[in-house]
């Protein structure tokens, strides 16, 4: 986060954990999100499914870094032309 503070979550899926970070993210004062990384039980990374990628984006914005199976990706490559909080205005 970019106010300093590290979330960590143990969770079974990883929409709670992404929901539970933001929720924790919110409660805490907020921020923005600067680096996530969902993985399995084996440390393994884990594609965050659409609607995680939805909630990394309004809390991370397109520079915010995602280690996907790939490699370590922004999100303006994870989720090109996504939904945010600008296009709320339009």
């Amino acid at each position: 986060m970019d106010h300093g503070a590290i979330s960590t979550a143990l969770k079974s899926t990883p929409v709670s954990h992404v929901s539970g970070m933001v929720s924790s993210l919110h409660a805490t004062g907020g921020g923005r999100l600067v680096a996530v990384v969902c993985v399995d039980g084996h440390g393994h990374p884990l594609m965050p499914c659409g609607r995680c990628r939805q909630l990394l984006w309004e809390n991370g914005g397109p520079d915010m870094l995602l280690e996907t199976v790939r490699g370590v990706r922004p999100m303006s490559e994870v989720l090109p032309d996504a939904f945010g909080p600008e296009d709320l205005d339009r």
